[in-house]
């Protein structure tokens, strides 16, 4: 339980070196590197995967699996069905008051249509929020669920800065925000 804090701590840590990045404008070099060498790596089976991850694990689509997963975990175990919806709900209203508050814009040459600020990406805060909670509460019973879980996370992060929907700095934050997110949730969960 202690190791769960630590490592929020740590990643709560590097959230907000990255934070301090973006807003001192340290990121901006490394940011606009990444994003002219993606742009130079287009292509039209891997804009299609990106775009496919990009609807598969939109809002809209982690809500409605939260609820479904939330509730069948509720009946089961009550505990784990309202950390579930908690951490996710907690995820996204961070995210939302982050956005809003730091108004990081978006790349302009993204390949895909997207409004609202950049930074942090809730994408791959919420992949990693959402992956976690399932490693965390049937991984360990399932071990072959880790590595797709894992792969999955990468994926839906790599993909928003291939579609250059995200500048890499929105893509680090918002791992590290899921991953705080994430490990603090279930260290207050585990102290119930």
């Amino acid at each position: 339980m202690k190791r769960k804090l630590i490592l929020s701590i740590l990643f709560l840590g590097l959230f907000l070196l990255v934070l301090a990045g973006v807003i001192f404008n340290v990121f901006t070099p490394f940011d606009n590197y990444t994003s002219s060498v993606v742009f130079g790596l287009e292509s039209k089976v891997f804009i299609s995967i990106s775009r496919a991850i990009e609807i598969i694990f939109d809002t809209i689509t982690l809500v409605i699996a939260t609820l479904i997963i939330s509730g069948f975990l509720f009946f089961k175990k009550r505990k784990q069905g309202l950390m579930f919806t908690s951490l996710m709900l907690a995820d996204g209203l961070l995210l939302y008051i982050i956005k809003e508050l730091i108004g990081k814009a978006r790349p302009l040459n993204g390949l895909t249509m997207i409004t609202g600020f950049s930074f942090p990406s809730g994408h791959a805060a919420a992949g990693v929020v959402f992956f976690g909670l399932i490693l965390y509460i049937i991984g360990g019973k399932r071990k072959k669920l880790v590595f797709p879980c894992i792969i999955l996370m990468v994926l839906i992060a790599l993909s928003r800065i291939y579609l250059n929907a995200h500048w890499f700095s929105d893509v680090l934050g918002g791992v590290f925000l899921g991953l705080f997110i994430l490990f603090f949730g279930i260290y207050l969960f585990e102290r119930k």
